[in-house]
């Protein structure tokens, strides 16, 4: 999934890199000031929070639209059928 190419270290850094870019440009009296404290500054939420807020939405999503899969296929069975 997307959110597994943030635990590679060179693209949480570029992602890191340009967050804290725009950061920069919206607060520039506290360039020396980690990301973390910008965001937090701001009211913005970091970039690996938010990815990894989204996958989890979107994976209890699909479970959900799986289980009203197998719920819509269970009703659908004609279980009399098997007993006639």
């Amino acid at each position: 999934m997307w959110k597994d190419i943030l635990d590679i270290t060179y693209y949480r850094a570029k992602l890191i890199r340009v967050q804290r870019q725009i950061n920069i440009r919206i607060l520039k009296p506290y360039l020396t000031v980690s990301i973390e404290t910008l965001c937090v500054i701001k009211g913005l939420v970091l970039i690996k929070i938010k990815t990894e807020e989204t996958a989890k939405y979107y994976e209890i999503v699909r479970r959900q639209e799986k289980l009203f899969h197998l719920e819509m296929d269970f009703k659908n069975l004609d279980i009399t059928s098997k007993y006639n």
